[in-house]
């Protein structure tokens, strides 16, 4: 069957056609390939095929929810029904009362929540599209531009939804525990279709409108976060990862690995936590600083006042490296105060303070040391000597030593001996003709590094000598 429209001296147009065989209605066709077909003869990109609309007319800050609305219906014939069912609705209506043009668009399906004895179910609004765009998943009130779910009770603090973009409320399937739990699935699950290989994995980039290079500002990725495959392990076993942007590339900044191990500049941590940076190891190369931590207070003028680092000796040529702590001086700096050694022996594991190359003692103080306790050292059980000789001659080696008072001169406070306090003391070459063993290389030039071989004065070990010369006085006449 056709229907003809004549204007006016035209030759009649067919607008309309059911086919015979099928039932098929076309409007704009005489072959429908549907039930109901409608196409426009004329090319236009603004055709609009359908239009719906309720003539109920409301008042003044009225008709919240009027509108019209698009129904997919089926017949149903059994549990208790029997007739045509409303399985889907799409709903174009008014979003409130006031004197506002605003609308929205709904779409309702049906679902039966009784999954062992079956029924209709009941048709319920599963979407929302609000007057501004926001799109609401499970709410009808949407907030934001996606917004999944809705809130159990008030907001607190300063309302999120109205400082956010997407929104998900749901329930959580299990609490974090230390314990192993097979519960996978969360409130919101992002997954990788690529197949299982290492550093593979689900991701999320975050960026926003970057440096202007010619276009205008572009969009770029700033930073990611991923759940990868662990490195070393297999499908059972995932590493968190987090990367920045430098110069327009994305670099590995920390990860936590399967064991829970947290690397800083790592891709494989050793520890609980792991910080480490890039340095040359072996050939020729200056200092350099490894990983550093900085600690202080914002309220402070230098926020960064303490620093804990790893120290690569220039020119190392095995995998060496010092830890050294910094602390702020009065103009900002930071300074060296104490360095722990860790190269191979004799000198690995020396502490310095003071110095940075404590290569002489395991204990190298470059100042003054004060003690409110005693300090022992060394042995004296009798048990552990095996006696090589008597001191002789002791009084007289006594009577040629002089005792004299002195302050540091030029070239002592060369070497950092600013102090000009008076102080008493024996000539360390003096002590040396007499009684060698209690004369050492001086601590700051402790492996001749002037080349002058400068020494001092073990005044403890004179004590043996003053022992022997007393003993000899008193054996006179």
């Amino acid at each position: 069957m056709s229907f003809l429209v004549r204007s006016g001296d035209t030759v009649s147009t067919e607008r309309m056609t059911i086919l015979g065989t099928s039932g098929n209605v076309g409007i704009g066709t005489t072959s429908p390939g549907y039930i109901l077909e409608v196409s426009n003869s004329t090319a236009t990109t603004s055709t609009s095929f359908l239009g719906l609309t309720n003539p109920y007319v409301f008042g003044f800050n009225t008709g919240l929810n009027i509108g019209s609305s698009i129904v997919y219906s089926s017949r149903w014939q059994g549990d208790g029904v029997s007739g045509v069912v409303e399985m889907c609705k799409i709903d174009g209506r008014k979003e409130q009362n006031a004197n506002f043009g605003d609308s929205y668009l709904a779409f309702q399906t049906r679902y039966v929540t009784d999954r062992v004895n079956g029924g209709a179910g009941t048709l319920t609004e599963k979407m929302r599209i609000s007057g501004i765009g926001n799109v609401g998943i499970g709410t009808t009130s949407p907030g934001n531009t996606l917004q999944i779910g809705s809130p159990i009770g008030p907001i607190y603090g300063n309302n999120p939804l109205a400082q956010s973009n997407v929104i998900i409320f749901g329930n959580s399937p299990s609490n974090p525990t230390y314990a192993g739990t097979g519960t996978m699935g969360g409130t919101l699950f992002i997954n990788s279709t690529n197949a299982n290989a290492l550093n593979v994995g689900a991701s999320i980039a975050l960026g926003g409108r970057g440096y202007d290079f010619g276009g205008g500002q572009q969009h770029m990725t700033f930073a990611r976060i991923q759940g990868t495959q662990s490195v070393g392990g297999s499908a059972f076993y995932g590493d968190f990862v987090i990367e920045t942007q430098s110069s327009g590339a994305l670099y590995e900044r920390m990860r936590i690995n399967q064991n829970g191990y947290v690397g800083i500049g790592t891709t494989s941590p050793a520890a609980l936590l792991t910080c480490a940076a890039a340095y040359t190891n072996g050939g020729t190369h200056a200092e350099e600083t490894g990983a550093k931590i900085l600690l202080g207070a914002n309220n402070q003028s230098v926020p960064y006042g303490v620093a804990i680092q790893c120290r690569v000796p220039a020119n190392s040529t095995v995998n060496e490296s010092d830890m050294q702590f910094s602390t702020c001086d009065n103009s900002g700096n930071q300074i060296v105060r104490m360095t722990i050694k860790g190269t191979s022996n004799p000198t690995g594991g020396n502490v310095g303070i003071g110095t940075t190359n404590p290569s002489t003692y395991t204990l190298q103080v470059s100042g003054t040391i004060g003690a409110t306790g005693d300090i022992t050292a060394f042995f004296s059980d009798d048990r552990l000597k095996t006696k090589t000789g008597r001191l002789e001659s002791a009084l007289e080696k006594v009577l040629s030593l002089e005792a004299f008072t002195y302050v540091p001169n030029d070239l002592a406070k060369s070497f950092g001996f600013e102090d000009s306090k008076q102080r008493v003391g024996l000539s360390a070459q003096s002590v040396q003709r007499v009684l060698p063993e209690a004369v050492c290389p001086a601590p700051f030039d402790a492996e001749n590094q002037s080349g002058q071989g400068y020494l001092t004065v073990q005044y403890d070990k004179l004590v043996p000598l003053l022992v022997e010369a007393i003993k000899e006085l008193a054996s006179r006449p």
